[in-house]
């Protein structure tokens, strides 16, 4: 027997800035959107942030940014 249930879902695309003037309003928005959901969210696209050093073909350390976008992420799940 197939039981159907009826679910709804956000999707959003996002391009980042790519400035480091525009990311931190940027992160704040996503965050924003995240708790605002009471469905599930899915995002995708290019959040020109890089979460982890192994991101990167070259040497990177994080910044402030790195730090905001992973505890956007990991706080919202």
């Amino acid at each position: 027997m197939i039981k159907k249930i009826k679910k709804e879902l956000t999707i959003a695309t996002v391009y980042g800035p790519a400035h480091e003037d525009k990311k931190e309003a940027f992160i704040t928005e996503l965050s924003q959107l995240c708790s605002s959901q009471n469905q599930p969210l899915l995002i995708g696209g290019d959040f020109n942030i890089m979460r982890f050093s192994d991101d990167k073909n070259k040497s990177f350390l994080g910044n402030k940014f790195t730090d905001l976008f992973n505890w956007v992420i990991n706080t919202h799940e």
